[in-house]
């Protein structure tokens, strides 16, 4: 995995770990929620480097790079889409695909029921989005090896997920009067 620092919420940089070969990220902590809006767009950009050498498959019994321990599979959800991560019972932090990243930010969706009766009528099989294994449409509307729903990407849900980063970016480098008794606020919260 190779270390990338990049900017956190309050200016506190992050440093995440990820592998362009297993197409996977490493967040320690919080690291996630940790996350810039102007970082996930960096993030996008790892994710998207047509250079990077294709992908290696990931071991299914992974161990955390801190303790060793196996890794516990999770399922969650952000907005209304689910996604999976692999996480480490001792707290160290948690594995997660880029496919699974994406989803977690909401730029990959699940099919509709429409959607999936359409394909099938089309389409005899398709690769999974998340582990590259065959998903048999007409039997299956989801990854038999990893369990990953039939998922797409809409240029607009795209751009939209973009421009969100992209205003959450630019509000976040204004000033704002009002950010001592915000921090107050967040810090009692918390």
């Amino acid at each position: 995995m190779q270390a990338r620092t990049l900017e956190g919420v309050y200016g506190r940089p992050v440093v995440i770990d990820t592998c362009t070969d297993c197409k996977g990220l490493w967040l320690d902590g919080l690291e996630g929620l940790q996350l810039s809006p102007g970082a996930v767009l960096a993030l996008l950009k790892v994710i998207d480097d047509p250079t990077r050498s294709s992908a290696v498959p990931v071991a299914e019994v992974k161990a955390c790079p801190r303790c060793r321990d196996l890794l516990v599979a999770v399922q969650d959800r952000q907005r209304s889409t689910a996604f999976r991560y692999d996480r480490c019972p001792s707290g160290h932090g948690r594995f997660i695909s880029f496919f699974q990243f994406l989803r977690s930010r909401n730029f990959v969706r699940e099919l509709t029921e429409d959607e999936l009766r359409d394909l099938r009528t089309r389409i005899q099989s398709v690769n999974c989005s998340n582990c590259g294994a065959p998903v048999a449409v007409a039997r299956e509307s989801c990854c038999a090896h990893c369990r990953t729903p039939i998922s797409t990407v809409e240029p607009g849900q795209v751009r939209v997920a973009i421009e969100e980063l992209e205003r959450a970016e630019a509000a976040r480098h204004e000033l704002d009067p009002a950010l001592p008794l915000t921090l107050l606020q967040q810090r009692a919260e918390v």
